[in-house]
Order: C-alpha cells, then sequence, then structure tokens
C-alpha cells in the first residue's frame, strides 16, 4: 500500500482529552496506518469520516474538563455511532468507555464532583461508575489515582486460559448491569481484585461495527511512565513504584494492546474470494 493510500486512524484531540500517550502508541505500533487528531467538527464530515477511510476512532482519557458529551454534542455522538453502525472500529479507553455506556456515574462519594449522565452513544446497556474505590483507596484512607491492578486477561483466546496480568489504572469505570448473556458481547478482561470480579476490557459489535471499551489503559508501558518520575510533583514515588509494578508484565501488556488492535491490522489483508461450488459455477 502506498504512502498516500494509508487507510487512517481518528484520535479524538479536542480541549480536555488526553491523548498524548495513546499518539505514542498508536504511531509506534501501527504504521500501517496514517494517525489523524480530530475534532468534532471533523467527525460531522461523512465524506472524512466514514469505515471507508477511517480505520478505527479512539476516544481517550480525560481529565476532569473532558465532558465528551458536551465538547461533542449530540451530533457528534450521532456520527460516531453511524460510524460504527456503518462497519466502523471504536476504541473508548476510561473516559471513553464511561461515554460509550447508557449511564454514566462519576464521584458519588463526593457531592460537588458528583456527575450523573446518560450519554447517547449507549454502546453498551449498562453503567459505568467509578472511579473505583476499592482499588485507589489505600489502607491510610488516601486516594491514589495510579494504581497497578490486577486483571485477568484472555491474552489468546484460542488456547482457553486467562492470565493474570497488572496494568495502569487510572480511574476508569467499573461496568455494572452488563447482560453477559448477549451474544454480541465479549469480555476480553476481568478486574482480578474487584468484587464480583466485574469485565473491565470488553468487546460489543454494533451494527456492522464493533465497540472495544477499556476500564484499564492497556496502550500505556513502563517506558511512557519513566518521565513522570523525575520534577517536583507529588506522585513521582506513586509513578516510580507503579512501574516497578507493572514492567515484570510488559510483554504481555504488549500481546494484549495487539490483540485488542488485531481488528485494525485485519483491515490491511486481502479480502479472500469466495470459493466456487457447483451451485454457484456461471
Amino acid at each position: 500500500m502506498s504512502e498516500c493510500a494509508k487507510k487512517q486512524i481518528f484520535l479524538y484531540a479536542d480541549f480536555g482529552a488526553d491523548y498524548r500517550t495513546l499518539k505514542e502508541t498508536i504511531e509506534q505500533t501501527l504504521p500501517e496506518f496514517e494517525l489523524v487528531l480530530v475534532k468534532r467538527d471533523d467527525l460531522l464530515d461523512e465524506a472524512l469520516f466514514n469505515p471507508e477511510k477511517v480505520a478505527a476512532f479512539f476516544l481517550p482519557g480525560a481529565g476532569s474538563n473532558g465532558q465528551y458529551d458536551v465538547r461533542l454534542g449530540l451530533d457528534g455522538f450521532a456520527a460516531i455511532r453511524n460510524y460504527v453502525e456503518d462497519g466502523g472500529l471504536f476504541y473508548g479507553f476510561c473516559a471513553g468507555a464511561y461515554y460509550a455506556s447508557s449511564r454514566l456515574e462519576w464521584r458519588l462519594d463526593c457531592e460537588e464532583k458528583k456527575r450523573i449522565k446518560e450519554p447517547s452513544l449507549r454502546f453498551f446497556n449498562g453503567i459505568a461508575r467509578g472511579p473505583i474505590r476499592q482499588i485507589m483507596e489505600r489502607h491510610d484512607r488516601e486516594w491514589s489515582w495510579t494504581e497497578a491492578v490486577a486483571t485477568n486477561c484472555f491474552i489468546t483466546p484460542e488456547r482457553g486460559k486467562p492470565r493474570t496480568i497488572k496494568a495502569l489504572y487510572w480511574g476508569g469505570p467499573e461496568f455494572l448491569n452488563i447482560d453477559e448473556s448477549d451474544k454480541n458481547l465479549r469480555v476480553i478482561a476481568r478486574f482480578s481484585n474487584v468484587d464480583k470480579r466485574p469485565p473491565c476490557l470488553l468487546e460489543r459489535r454494533i451494527g456492522k461495527g464493533r465497540a472495544i471499551l477499556s476500564c484499564i489503559h492497556p496502550e500505556v508501558s513502563p517506558k511512557q511512565l519513566v518521565p513522570f518520575t523525575v520534577g517536583r510533583h507529588n506522585r513521582v514515588e506513586e509513578i516510580k513504584r507503579l512501574i516497578t509494578e507493572i514492567t515484570p508484565y510488559e510483554p504481555f501488556r504488549e500481546a494484549l494492546w495487539d490483540q485488542i488492535v488485531a481488528p485494525i491490522r485485519d483491515q490491511l489483508k486481502p479480502q479472500r474470494a469466495p470459493a466456487i461450488t457447483p451451485q454457484s459455477r456461471p
């Protein structure tokens, strides 16, 4: 495929979106595609934003000022949903997973920070509630926003057994009230150390396309966290501890990431012509 003919990957990069680490990972691991940083107006142009031209759309994590429902609006969410229903791939990480639910519940423990919303994307009929106190609350009752969380991941589903790994958690949701008997839904990973072991990474078919939603950050490597271990900010020791915890699992995190983005790479494979049977011969 020539350089000018590269299919594109759209990464939402408007105000409030925490997209830089994801941008670096996509550029390093999916060089066959052209990465495009987009805003709401880009999504409203059907000539630009359609499955023929765009291999995947990523909605990344966000700060407290992300509020994707406000910044993208109903028409932006409708454009994303239409893209997926027509055959596109949606990836929602952390905040992106919150806003893909039918109900978002944030900081129910804190009245002044509490948010309850019903986003219109609704890629799954359930609640995305967070942050998860059971992960974030330490023994001294203080909260740590950067944790290495244990997950059971089906990195090689054909072998039938999940593997426990540790990955970065940064305030993502837990998925509640999910109908796991839904034939369109596949659980890729679960929290190992959260009550009832809810899914933390799942895939669901939406029309002709798919939505992959993650409560953890499988895109973040220990190397990408090293720059945060210098300076005078108050999380230097937290980040150092985090790097120590997740580094032994790096080969498995890479394998998990490869599994997550496999549907993107599959689009580069030549399509096989249907076999000719006696009934189908002219």
